[in-house]
C-alpha cells in the first residue's frame, strides 16, 4: 500500500508541476516557476519512496529521498512564495478591456495576466489604469491623443511611454500615491479622496462612488487643494476632451 500511494503521489505532483510550468510558459509569474521546481522535487521525493518501499530503502534511494525532499522541496516551494509576495505587479501595462473582443475566451484570473473588475473606467483612470490598444484602439489612440494636446507641441506617446509614466505616477512605493491639485483646476471624470470617501468631478459637482455606483451628487465647493487618484497623465488626456465611460447612475443625480 505504501508503494502505491507514493507512486500515485509522484504522479500527482508531476502532473501538477508541468501544469505549473506550462503557465509560466505562458508569461505567468515567476513564481509558478519556483513552484514547478519545488512540486516537481517533490514528487521525486515521493518516487523515492515508492522505490525504497518496492525494493528495500539502500544508500542511493535513501540520498535521492534526501535531496529532493528533505532539501529541495521546502526551500522552492517557499521561495516561490517570497517571489509572488515580493511585487504587486507583472506588467505596466495597466489597461481597461472589453469584456467581449473576437469570441475569444479565457479563464478569468488565469494565465498571463489578472483580470480586476471596475465600476467604470473613470474608476480605472483613477486607479492609473489606460484603454487597450487592442480591443478598443480608437478609444486609446483618443486618449494617447487627448493627453498630447493638453501639452502643446508634445507628440502623441506610444503605449509604451503611457505605461511608463502612469506606472511612475501611480505608485508610491507600494502605496497608492496622490497628487495634491487644486479642485478649481481639475478636469471632468477626476476622481479624489477625502477622508474615508471618493468623488468623481462631473458639471461642476462631486459625485459620491461607490462600490455599485455614484450615491450623491454635492455642490462643488470653493477651490482648495485635494488628493487626486487619477495620475496627471490621465488628468492631461481628460483636459484634452478624452471622455471616459461613466456607470449609468452617474447620469441619474
Amino acid at each position: 500500500m505504501e508503494t502505491l500511494l507514493a507512486f500515485a503521489a509522484a504522479l500527482v505532483a508531476l502532473r501538477l508541476a508541468g501544469d505549473l510550468a506550462r503557465r509560466r510558459r505562458a508569461g505567468g509569474s515567476p513564481a509558478l516557476a519556483l513552484w514547478a521546481a519545488g512540486i516537481f522535487a517533490y514528487a521525486v521525493a515521493a518516487a523515492a519512496i515508492a522505490w525504497g518501499a518496492a525494493a528495500g530503502w539502500d544508500e542511493r534511494a535513501f540520498r535521492v529521498y534526501y535531496l529532493f525532499g528533505g532539501l529541495l522541496t521546502a526551500p522552492l516551494l517557499g521561495a516561490g512564495s517570497l517571489a509572488l509576495a515580493g511585487r504587486r505587479w507583472a506588467s505596466r501595462a495597466w489597461i481597461c478591456c472589453l469584456l467581449e473582443f473576437k469570441d475569444r475566451e479565457r479563464r478569468v484570473w488565469g494565465e498571463g495576466y489578472t483580470e480586476l473588475f471596475f465600476l467604470d473606467e473613470v474608476t480605472a483612470l483613477s486607479a492609473g489604469h489606460r484603454p487597450c490598444f487592442e480591443c478598443r484602439r480608437g478609444v486609446a489612440l483618443a486618449f494617447a491623443e487627448a493627453a498630447a494636446a493638453a501639452q502643446a507641441g508634445a507628440a502623441r506617446p506610444s503605449a509604451s511611454e503611457l505605461d511608463r509614466d502612469l506606472h511612475a505616477e501611480r505608485l508610491d512605493g507600494r502605496e497608492k500615491r496622490v497628487h495634491r491639485r487644486r479642485l478649481g483646476e481639475l478636469p471632468d471624470a477626476a476622481m479624489i479622496a477625502s477622508g474615508d470617501d471618493f468623488f468623481a468631478v462631473r458639471d461642476g459637482r462631486l459625485l459620491r462612488w461607490s462600490p455599485v455606483g455614484y450615491e450623491v451628487a454635492e455642490s462643488r465647493p470653493v477651490d482648495r487643494p485635494v488628493d487626486v487618484l487619477t495620475p496627471p497623465t490621465s488628468l492631461a488626456a481628460l483636459a484634452g476632451g478624452f471622455r471616459p465611460l461613466w456607470h449609468p447612475s452617474a447620469e441619474l443625480l
